[in-house]
């Protein structure tokens, strides 16, 4: 699981230094962990969680909701930017339906035809 998390990291240039410092900070501590778990254990009790997997546990799950957060991020700028594009494009090459009055009928024969595919 580290290992993936490093590769996400890795990739993902364009995240924010705060959140990819954070990805490496957790990999660097789940390998520490994994070598010493009586540390993962005393962190654990100082903070009255209880056992050493439990708070690594309560780490994975914050990590995971890290992640989510920024593939959502991403996706809704994805989506923006879409639709800008779309936007764009419309008022670039307006196309008049064939029920469109008489002063857009002259134009709808120089519109192009559309057709696009997904």
């Amino acid at each position: 699981m580290l290992s993936g998390i490093a590769l996400y990291a890795w990739t993902q240039s364009a995240i924010s230094r705060r959140i990819r410092f954070g990805l490496y900070a957790v990999i660097v501590l789940g390998i520490y962990f994994v070598w010493h778990p009586q540390d993962a254990t005393y962190i654990a009790n100082t903070f009255e969680i209880g056992r050493g997997a439990d708070l690594i546990t309560y780490f994975w799950i914050v990590l995971s909701l890290a992640i989510i957060l920024n593939i959502h991020l991403k996706f809704r700028q994805t989506h923006i930017m879409l639709t800008r594009l779309a936007r764009q494009l419309a008022l670039a090459q307006p196309y008049y339906s064939s029920s469109s009055a008489g002063a857009l009928e002259s134009n709808r024969d120089e519109a192009p035809s559309r057709q696009f595919e997904c």
